[in-house]
């Protein structure tokens, strides 16, 4: 009887000890995937400018309850370092993820305007997937146009690519020529503008931005021929405004002020109206050139209404006044600029003139 009861007892205790078990598992999992939902939303809400919140999501999921690896806990973690600019962790928490994972989220960063992180993400890249022409191709990208380290780095995914690397497309290898194009364009290297610009074109033969790069090259280099039948190549593959624009720039090279505003003129003409200034702006600078009183005042004054609190519109529109021998009405478009940016040294010197 004494030893039924005994045994009655110990079942009890097994059934008890099970139940909390059972109870204190379930509670743990359920308080685990509450912290980790807790974590994510406060990541999603602080990745950029919150960091008290990314610490306190990298606290919960670096706890030791929850440490125990979930999927997505080397994004999350990553993520939140990178944001906190803990590059030194992120060599380790961003080890584990893949290479077009990684260099995603550099691309967000790239577009919510933040090209000094997206650059830091790119060369941590490279550290972790070194020889990537994809990760080289985005630091070129990255690295502010006109610097020699760019040029290197679209160099080098070029390289990369023709070794093997399948990680960037046809596509892709043509833009890098168009952006090594527009480097040497910057630097005034236009027989090199002309040479990238002739690759992508073979990889690519509707690159309308690459027919206008060469286009506009020729002319500088003198050979206007060439240069012509160049634009009027992008413009069977481009119908927009763009190509008119540097049909434009031909002619203004050439000293033809005539044919270049009708160009400018075409291009205002098929534009929209958040484009129009483009050709607004052309025509503003060349009345201006040839003081022109009357068309460098109707076109300023034209450039100025679509953007009217833009210094450097503003300033146009003065000098066009000045040409007009309306002096007055210059002062008025400088003091303009100095409400807008009251330091504006362009407009304190053109007043001081005055």
């Amino acid at each position: 009887m004494f030893s039924l009861k005994i045994l009655q007892l110990h079942n009890r205790i097994t059934f008890v000890t099970i139940f909390v078990a059972i109870i204190l598992f379930v509670s743990i999992a359920i308080f685990r995937s509450l912290m980790i939902n807790v974590a994510q939303i406060l990541l999603v809400d602080g990745l950029i400018s919150d960091y008290s919140r990314l610490y306190i999501a990298r606290n919960i999921f670096t706890h030791p309850i929850i440490s125990e690896p979930f999927a997505q806990m080397p994004l999350s973690l990553c993520r939140i370092d990178i944001a906190t600019n803990a590059f030194d962790s992120a060599s380790e928490t961003c080890r584990e993820l893949d290479l077009k994972t990684l260099v995603g989220i550099g691309d967000i960063y790239v577009r919510q305007g933040n090209p000094e992180i997206a650059l830091n993400i790119y060369q941590l890249a490279n550290q972790l997937h070194p020889n990537s022409a994809l990760v080289f191709s985005r630091l070129g990208d990255t690295y502010s146009q006109g610097k020699s380290e760019a040029v290197e780095a679209y160099k080098q995914a070029i390289q990369l690519a023709a070794s093997g690397d399948k990680s960037l497309s046809i596509l892709d290898l043509a833009d890098i020529h168009v952006q090594l194009a527009q480097n040497y364009f910057w630097w005034e290297a236009y027989q090199q503008t002309i040479s990238e610009s002739k690759l992508a074109i073979a990889l690519s033969p509707t690159y309308s931005y690459a027919y206008r790069l060469q286009a506009v090259s020729y002319a500088k280099l003198g050979q206007f021929e060439l240069a012509e039948h160049t634009v009027q190549k992008a413009i069977q593959v481009d119908s927009s405004f763009w190509p008119y624009l540097e049909w434009g720039d031909i002619y203004h090279i050439q000293g033809q002020i005539l044919q270049a505003s009708d160009k400018y003129k075409e291009s205002v003409r098929l534009a929209d109206v958040q484009n129009q200034f483009r050709g607004y702006d052309r025509l503003c600078r060349l009345y201006l050139e040839i003081e022109d009183e009357k068309n460098s005042v109707d076109f300023c004054k034209k450039l100025v209404e679509l953007h009217p609190d833009q210094p450097e519109s503003l300033i146009l529109l003065g000098d066009a006044y000045v040409v007009a021998k309306n002096i007055t009405a210059a002062e008025g478009q400088y003091l303009r600029v100095l409400e807008i940016e009251p330091q504006n040294p362009l407009a304190i010197q053109k007043l001081q003139k005055k």
